[in-house]
C-alpha cells in the first residue's frame, strides 16, 4: 500500500483540564489524544495527504481508543501493534490563562517503549541514514541556490530535500554535500520512485 506520507511516533492518551490553574488543582478533565506524530498526521489527512502511523499502543481502553480516533481521523493503522502486556502512555495537561500549560507523562514502561527497530524494518522502504547532522544546512542550501536560480518555493523545497537527504548518507556535517550533477540525478531517481 502506498502512502504519501509515514509517520512513526507515540500516540498518547491526553487528559486536558477544563479550569485554568495547577494541575494539582484541576478537578474535571476532557479525554483526547496526543502526540507530535498523531498532529502532523491529523494535519495532512485533513489537507487530502495520505498519511500512515506506525506506533505500539496498549490492548487496553485508551488504545482501542486512539486505534478508532485515528481511524476517524483518515489516518492508517495498518501498522499500528496492540500489545497485551503493556499501556498505553498518557498525559495530563493544564489550561492556562497566560503561558505555557503544566504537563505530567505517564510513559515509562509503555506500549510504545517496546517498539524496537526490528519491530518496523521491512513495513516501508528506509534509505540508510548515518548522521543527521548536515541535513538542516543542506537544506538551507537547496533553499538559498534555488531562490538565487530562479526556482520556485515548490521545486526549492524539492531541492533542498534531496540534498539535506544526500548530506545524511554520510559521517560527517558536509562530506556529502551535492554538486549539480549529483544532485540533478537524485532528484530524477526521486522523481522515477514516486511516480512508481
Amino acid at each position: 500500500m502506498k502512502k504519501d506520507v509515514v509517520l512513526i511516533g507515540e500516540a498518547m492518551g491526553l487528559f486536558s483540564a477544563y479550569e485554568s490553574g495547577k494541575l494539582d488543582d484541576a478537578y474535571y478533565f476532557s479525554k483526547k489524544v496526543a502526540g507530535a506524530e498523531v498532529n502532523v498526521g491529523i494535519g495532512l489527512s485533513r489537507l487530502g495527504i495520505d498519511a500512515e502511523l506506525i506506533t505500539r499502543l496498549g490492548d487496553d481502553y485508551f488504545g482501542r481508543y486512539i486505534l478508532k480516533f485515528l481511524e476517524l481521523e483518515g489516518i492508517g493503522t495498518e501498522f499500528i501493534s496492540l500489545d497485551e502486556d503493556s499501556n498505553t502512555g498518557f498525559m495530563l495537561k493544564s489550561k492556562m490563562d497566560e503561558g505555557d500549560p503544566e504537563t505530567a507523562y505517564y510513559r515509562k514502561g509503555s506500549a510504545f517503549s517496546k517498539l524496537f527497530i526490528e519491530d518496523v524494518i521491512g513495513l516501508v522502504d528506509f534509505k540508510n541514514v548515518n548522521d543527521t547532522v548536515g541535513a538542516g544546512d543542506g537544506f538551507a542550501v537547496g533553499i538559498i541556490s534555488g531562490y538565487l536560480d530562479g526556482l520556485t518555493l515548490e521545486q526549492s523545497t524539492v531541492r533542498a530535500n534531496a540534498i539535506g537527504a544526500i548530506q545524511v548518507q554520510n559521517l560527517g556535517d558536509n562530506e556529502r554535500l551535492p554538486d549539480r550533477e549529483t544532485l540533478l540525478d537524485f532528484i530524477e531517481q526521486g522523481n522515477s520512485l514516486i511516480q512508481d
